[in-house]
């Protein structure tokens, strides 16, 4: 399933960035056994036309297979929901597999942006979508992932 998720987010993208996931992402997309994806939401009315309505501005995803890693990032991760306030939408526990979706409301100088984590304890994929949606919207992305 995370697979699946990443694959197809990264069809995707839309904002300008906040500054503490940026230098989350920054930090860790050139570590050995990370891969990063950063997606221009331009992409997004080219690969789902039926979708073009939703602004994004912008897509990242970091993709984490290198144990070592993987709790750095989860510390790194938590104090970065924490100082950003990050509300949780969505969380599933599977027996192996974590999957949390998160929603920063936006500000005056900022759009909304969401989290994605899907956390296993092998890896951890985090996604991190920057645009203007509603919760039906990033729901009906989703589905058509």
């Amino acid at each position: 399933m995370k697979r699946r998720l990443i694959v197809l987010l990264a069809g995707l993208a839309y904002i300008m960035p906040a500054v503490a996931q940026q230098t989350l992402f920054d930090r860790y997309a050139e570590k050995q056994g990370v891969t990063y994806v950063n997606i221009n939401g331009e992409i997004i009315k080219t690969l789902l036309p039926d979708m073009s309505n939703i602004s994004i501005k912008e897509i990242n995803i970091l993709d984490i297979d290198n144990r070592e890693l993987l709790q750095s990032i989860d510390r790194d991760l938590q104090q970065c929901i924490k100082d950003e306030k990050y509300k949780q939408l969505i969380k599933t526990v599977d027996s192996d597999e974590k999957v949390c979706i998160l929603k920063k409301e936006k500000s005056s100088d900022s759009p909304s942006a969401f989290l994605i984590t899907v956390q296993s304890k092998d890896d951890t994929q985090l996604i991190w979508i920057i645009g203007n949606m509603r919760k039906e919207e990033l729901e009906k992305l989703l589905k058509n992932l």
